[in-house]
């Protein structure tokens, strides 16, 4: 189990919602990553966390240099790298 940094709750309406704040080294360390995304709006992000530089400006390109990374995304999500033929 990854050490988490910070936790944070946020109330909408009726829905509560958990956001948990976990360093960057300590996800590395994790034996598997699942990254999930789902919309057009994470399209950008998708694809510069994927195949864009490795940069503080996207801590999701870190992703790039773990060895076991699954991905879970919707096609709307993906669309940009589809559209790249890129997978």
């Amino acid at each position: 189990m990854l050490p988490i940094h910070r936790a944070t709750h946020i109330l909408c309406g009726t829905t509560c919602l958990i956001l948990l704040i976990i360093k960057l080294e300590n996800i590395m360390q994790a034996r598997s990553i699942l990254l999930i995304a789902s919309g057009e709006a994470k399209a950008e992000a998708m694809y510069q966390a994927l195949f864009g530089p490795i940069t503080p400006t996207v801590p999701a390109s870190i992703l790039q240099l773990h060895n076991n990374v699954s991905i879970v995304a919707d096609e709307t999500a993906l669309s940009l790298i589809i559209k790249k033929n890129l997978i």
